[in-house]
């Protein structure tokens, strides 16, 4: 019970950052959002890119509810969208505050809209 209540304090969630051999401590908060590339799973922070073992099923899970499934490969942080704008063929783009942009797959914009309470 003591090990759950620390987890909840350091608002890690029991997800573990790495960055090459060396263990990271990060808040999932700071996040902008989870990608897979090639079968790896990456938290993307502001301009930090660190390495998870979880897949995104398994962070899908365990995330707070200002995370969305957005596209097969990307979970993203719904706190750190700065405008989203519609793309081609149903999609959608959101503007992240790090100006980064991201492409919302139209399979997940219904979702992603009523999250957002659009």
């Amino acid at each position: 019970v003591m090990h759950l209540i620390k987890l909840l304090k350091t608002d890690t969630l029991g997800i573990v950052f790495y960055n090459g051999g060396k263990v990271m401590r990060a808040e999932v908060s700071a996040v902008y959002y989870f990608e897979t590339v090639d079968e790896k799973t990456c938290a993307c922070f502001a301009k930090l890119v660190l390495s998870v073992h979880q897949k995104l099923y398994q962070l899908e899970e365990m995330l707070p509810g200002n995370f969305c499934r957005v596209s097969k490969s990307l979970i993203l942080n719904l706190d750190k969208i700065k405008s989203i704008s519609p793309a081609l063929s149903g999609r959608y783009e959101a503007l992240m505050a790090n100006a980064e942009k991201v492409i919302i797959s139209r399979a997940y914009v219904r979702e992603m809209k009523r999250r957002l309470g659009l």
